[in-house]
């Protein structure tokens, strides 16, 4: 409490932060701007001239000339999280950091990696008296002092977090950034962005903000270079070659600056981070400095796959590199600081807040480019081709349900989305018809006639005056159709409860969109989708991405595998214990750590299967339970590729040497391909 007095004191007397500061109670030197650096979300400091100076609010100026440490605390309370709810928990019974910590993710959605957020805040109230640990024990609890205070403060609901997807994008608060980086942000145009590092690069503790705020901490304390390479080895028990990396890459992103000839103080930005002690922060002094950052979010206002976005940032942003761990450190940053939100297996989006922040600062421009050739230039090109007509599909699909003026182009829209989509579909249109006529085809016993209904709205919700669900019925018996589907931008007042209740599916243009797009790496077959129309609630999003799941993982486990028995193969420790072989148990127990839904036995003993089958030949039993790779698993997937290729052409011919040696002659007509069987009545037995 002496160097919070003697802190406040100081930047009473003097304005200027840019000078030297000395701790009370330790002798320790540093500056004033590094010294206030975590109090200046706490109310009692407010800083002007771009850090430059500083001055007491009205409320530390109380406090100096009272003393009243429940005043203090109470302040603290009102600009920062989970300091009075720690009264309120520990209120009612006795609790451990390590507890208080769990309360904190578990029911306030605050994701702290480390117990240091925990034991800065009851620092702060067993210093003040309000909290004393309990004798004999590691356990908290609050004293009479703290009970008196409790009775006057206001805690947070605990079912109300930021990051909640109940919340709209409207009720989301995006608190702004400090000076230096609000100026920062500014300044981004196209040229700075695109001149951003590709890398975060090495940070002691991992790319967390947490570790990050520890080494700032480290800094501001006024620590030279060879205090901060020990306390990089103390702390994170690293090699100083490690330290030396981190010390670079503070300073490659802006976060440090050299200061003196062996001394080093957090920057302007960095400082500004510190004050607020917010993670959305540090992301956007990320976004200012390492490409990909804020641009993650900009597609993630609909759910995608790591993979899609990959697909997203090589389409659009060209000539952004971006590896699969440099996604996953962002993704990890992106979640922790409440702007991304994982939804299910290696699926994420969007929170409100996330949507916030894309539209709150300057992004790279999405060029749009063909990513250009690789390896396998034919299934690349066939890949590339497809996906833009997904997507461009997709974007068509979402624009005209909103053109009320022009009905027909959402008609044409969804009979060409259900095409892609693996179904066969004939747009009919007409007032005394059926929008869009739709065959599914089950089994060879089995096939399934829908009507689907597209209806328009430029306000985005469809009105009840424009869904005539009798008129629908006769449409689905004129055209002997089993069931109906409707498709719009959006439905409200009584349609869904009535469509519910004649187990009519009601499709939004954004969700049939993102069928699409996630079509690019995962396809379902037609029965797959009809069931996910039919039988999955489309309004319950688990259960949707759950169907989905379903099939990533089974394509997610080949992968895996492949990639298991390669380095396996490859590890000298592996062959010489077990010849570069694992069986299924070795390969689940290597895996069952690689992805947030494990890979089951039944899925990894699925792909071995597919890859020992002789047509692939990507895996081959060595022993009796035993499997090794054959070639890496890009040579397997071109050779995927290959039969992809093969299933699409006409059957392959016997090379012959001397088609090599004589000239080609020309060839005779191409036979004719018999049409495609019409929609329509009579094939199998309908369901």
């Amino acid at each position: 409490m002496g160097n919070l007095v003697a802190l406040l004191t100081d930047v009473q007397s003097e304005a200027a932060t840019d000078r030297p500061f000395v701790w009370p109670t330790t002798g320790t030197r540093t500056t004033v701007r590094a010294a206030i650096g975590p109090l200046s979300s706490s109310g009692l400091i407010t800083t002007t001239d771009r850090g430059t100076g500083a001055r007491l609010t009205t409320e530390a100026a109380w406090f100096l000339r009272d003393g009243d440490v429940g005043f203090l605390i109470a302040l603290f309370h009102a600009h920062s999280r989970f300091i009075g709810e720690i009264l309120g928990l520990l209120g009612s019974t006795k609790m451990t950091h390590r507890s208080l910590n769990d309360t904190a993710e578990s029911q306030f959605g605050l994701r702290w990696t480390t117990l240091d957020q925990i034991r800065r805040r009851t620092t702060w109230l067993r210093a003040t008296g309000m909290v004393e640990v309990w004798k004999g024990s590691t356990a908290l609890r609050i004293t009479p002092s703290g009970t008196a205070l409790l009775e006057k403060l206001s805690l947070a609901d605990p079912q109300v977090t930021p990051a909640s997807t109940a919340l709209s994008s409207d009720t989301a608060v995006l608190d702004p950034p400090g000076p230096a980086l609000a100026e920062e942000l500014r300044l981004l145009d196209q040229q700075r962005l695109a001149r951003r590092n590709p890398r975060i690069g090495y940070l002691a503790g991992g790319t967390r903000a947490e570790s990050v705020r520890r080494l700032l901490d480290a800094v501001g304390l006024g620590t030279n270079r060879s205090g901060f390479f020990a306390f990089c080895q103390d702390t994170f028990g690293v090699e100083k070659t490690s330290a030396v990396q981190t010390l670079q890459t503070l300073l490659a992103l802006g976060m440090i600056e050299q200061v003196g000839n062996d001394l080093f103080a957090p920057t302007a930005v960095a400082l500004d981070w510190m004050s607020s002690d917010r993670a959305v922060d540090l992301i956007r002094i990320l976004h200012c400095r390492v490409s990909p950052m804020g641009e993650i979010i900009v597609p993630l206002t609909e759910p995608m796959t790591n993979s899609e976005i990959h697909e997203y940032v090589r389409t659009f942003l060209p000539g952004v590199p971006l590896r699969g761990p440099g996604l996953a450190q962002r993704l990890k940053l992106l979640r922790e600081a409440e702007l991304v939100e994982q939804i299910g297996y290696l699926r994420y989006r969007a929170t409100p807040l996330g949507k916030k922040f894309a539209e709150s600062v300057t992004t790279l421009e999405p060029a749009g480019t063909d990513p250009g050739p690789t390896a396998d230039a034919a299934g690349s090109e066939n890949m590339t081709a497809r996906a833009e007509e997904l997507r461009y599909c997709a974007a068509e699909l979402v624009g005209a349900g909103t053109d009320s003026s022009h009905p027909e182009r959402l008609e044409n829209s969804v009979e060409r989305a259900l095409n892609l989509l693996g179904a066969t579909s004939t747009r009919i249109g007409g007032p005394s018809a059926t929008d869009v006529l739709t065959e599914f085809w089950l089994s060879p016993t089995e096939t399934s006639k829908v009507s689907f209904e597209a209806k328009t709205s430029s306000a985005g919700v469809v009105p009840k005056k424009d869904v005539d669900f009798d008129g629908m019925e006769q449409h689905r018996q004129d055209h002997g159709a089993d069931r109906i589907a409707i498709v719009g931008p959006g439905f409200g007042g009584p349609i869904p409860k009535l469509a519910r209740s004649k187990q009519i599916p009601l499709i939004t243009t954004a969700l049939l969109a993102s069928w699409l797009t996630r079509s690019i790496r995962t396809v379902l077959l037609p029965s797959e989708l009809h069931r996910l129309i039919f039988d999955v609630d489309l309004t319950d999003q688990v259960s949707v991405e759950n169907h989905w799941a379903a099939v990533e993982r089974r394509s997610e486990a080949i992968r895996l595998v492949s990639q298991a028995l390669w380095e396996s193969g490859n590890d000298t420790t592996d062959i010489d214990f077990n010849e570069g072989a694992l069986s299924v148990r070795d390969l689940w127990r290597a895996l069952k750590t690689n992805s947030p839904v494990p890979i089951d036995l039944v899925g990894i003993q699925q792909a071995i299967d597919l890859l020992s089958a002789p047509a692939v030949g990507g895996a081959a039993r060595v022993k009796h339970e035993d499997y090794a790779a054959t070639a890496r698993p890009a040579i397997i997937a071109a050779r995927l590729r290959g039969l992809a290729d093969a299933l699409e052409s006409v059957p392959l011919e016997r090379f012959r040497v001397s088609d090599a040696l004589t000239p080609a002659t020309p060839a005779g007509p191409a036979p004719t391909r018999r049409p495609g069987r019409p929609v329509g009545p009579g094939r199998g037995r309908r369901v």
